[in-house]
C-alpha cells in the first residue's frame, strides 16, 4: 500500500495542534491509469503506475490530470490534505487538517467531485481515456487509523 505525503512531516516527537479528520473515497482510480506504464504528459517520463502516482522511489510524483489529482484539486479548494494512502485499485484514504476545514460534510465533498462528469485523463498510451467521475463516493472514517 503505497503512502503519498502531501503536505508537512512528522518527526519524532512533533505535538499536532488541532484536530485531523479522516475519509475515504472510492472512485475510478486504477481503471484509468492501470498496472503497467503511464507516460506523464509533456514528458519522456514512464513508470509503473498506481492511482496517483508513477516512477520508483526517487523519481515518484503525481500524474497530472488523473483521476485522483482531479478528485484532491477538487477537494483542496476548502481543506489541506496532510496525508494520502492508495488503499487499491479503487480506494484512497486521506487525512485533513480538521482545524481549517470549509466542506460541510462528506457529502459536499462527494457532490463537488461528482459534478466534474466524465473528465479526460492519461492512461498507458499516449492517446488516454476518460473517468467518471459522477462515481466517486467520500465518506468520513472518524475512527480510522494511519497504517
Amino acid at each position: 500500500m503505497p503512502t503519498v505525503q502531501v503536505n508537512g512531516g512528522i518527526i519524532t516527537d512533533e505535538m499536532l495542534a488541532g484536530s485531523l479528520r479522516f475519509f475515504k473515497m472510492s472512485g475510478p482510480f486504477a481503471n484509468t491509469i492501470g498496472t503497467g506504464n503511464v507516460k506523464i504528459p509533456g514528458t519522456e517520463l514512464y513508470g509503473a503506475g498506481s492511482p496517483l502516482v508513477v516512477g520508483d522511489a526517487n523519481t515518484e510524483r503525481p500524474v497530472p490530470n488523473s483521476a485522483a489529482d482531479r478528485a484532491f484539486e477538487v477537494l483542496q479548494r476548502k481543506c489541506t490534505i496532510v496525508h494520502i494512502t492508495v488503499v487499491d485499485d479503487n480506494n484512497i484514504h486521506f487525512v485533513c487538517d480538521g482545524t481549517a476545514f470549509g466542506w460541510q460534510d462528506a457529502n459536499e465533498m462527494t457532490t463537488e467531485i461528482n459534478a466534474l462528469g466524465v473528465v479526460p485523463v492519461p492512461d498507458t498510451s499516449d492517446t488516454g481515456t476518460t473517468a467518471d467521475m459522477s462515481t466517486v463516493v467520500i465518506t468520513e472514517a472518524p475512527n480510522m487509523t494511519l497504517a
